[in-house]
Order: structure tokens, then sequence, then C-alpha cells
């Protein structure tokens, strides 16, 4: 039940997120390498992705994450992070063993490092892509003796809240 505590204190470092330059290097050409690296994976892993990648419009090709990756550098990253608490939207999914004042607890701590001295801003909507019935999504070609086949069945709602309920 230290939750509060661990909350409070990832609250606080990411408020007070001070960029190390060699740090940022080594994330960054791990993320980069992970992602080049996303070809010789398993066929459920990259069948799996690719079919979130598909069904999520926001969503991004391990490899275009990887490009653009590339691009960024230390001060353009810096200046995200000075960002990005100017305009917040925060939302919580709070689940197990918790009754609604430790629920709004959690929250209060969150909205106080993160909504300090930014603007509230609304959750963009999102949603899910429509597949049209019998629609053939994708054939992806995989370097791997083994294969996989990932089959999507989509009800009626593609709210990313209508999903949710059946989660």
């Amino acid at each position: 039940e230290r939750q509060r505590e661990v909350l409070t204190e990832l609250s606080r470092r990411m408020r007070d997120f001070e960029l190390d330059p060699v740090r940022f290097e080594h994330e960054k050409s791990g993320l980069i390498r992970k992602f080049r690296k996303f070809r010789s994976r398993k066929p459920l892993a990259q069948t799996s992705q690719t079919g979130f990648r598909l069904l999520n419009p926001t969503s991004h090709s391990q490899l275009a994450s990887a490009d653009a990756l590339e691009r960024v550098g230390v001060e353009e990253f810096q200046q995200f992070v000075d960002q990005w608490f100017q305009e917040v939207s925060v939302q919580f999914l709070i689940h197990g063993n918790h009754d609604v004042d430790a629920a709004q607890t959690l929250v209060d701590v969150a909205e106080s490092y993160f909504l300090k001295e930014a603007t509230p801003v609304d959750w963009p909507t999102r949603s899910l892509r429509r597949i049209p019935p019998g629609e053939w999504v994708q054939d992806i070609e995989i370097d791997h003796v083994d294969s996989a086949l990932v089959a999507i069945y989509q009800g009626g709602e593609t709210t990313v809240e209508a999903q949710a309920q059946y989660k």
C-alpha cells in the first residue's frame, strides 16, 4: 500500500526532470536498435504489433519510429520536456483493492504535480479503425521458420471506451 508514495515520487521526478545528454543518447540508441530489430522478432510478435498498428490510427510502425527517433537531438527533446506540462490532460484507470476515497487520493496527488501550472485540456478523442467486413488487412513478409496468423474480430463499437468495457 505504498502507491501514494510511489506515485508522489514518480510525479515529482517527471515534473522536475533533468536531461542527462549521455543517458539520452544511450537510451535513444537502445530504442532505435530495438525498433530496427522488429523484423527479426518472432512471427507472433510481428503480426500482433502490426495488427495493433493497423487498428490504432495514432500508432506508427517500429521502423518509422526508429527513423523519427534518429532525427531527435538532446536540445529538441529538452524543449519537448519543457513544454510537456504547459497543457495537460490526466485520466486514470485505477483498479484493484481501492475504494473511492483511496482512488481520489491518487488522483489528487497526480493532479497536484501535473496540473500545478498547466492549462487543463480535454482528453483527445480516440477510436479504433473500423475494418470493413471481409477486408484482408495485411500480409506480412516474415523471415522466420515459424509462421503466425492473427485474426481480429471487431464488434460494432470502435471507441476505446466501449472496447475497455470488455477487456
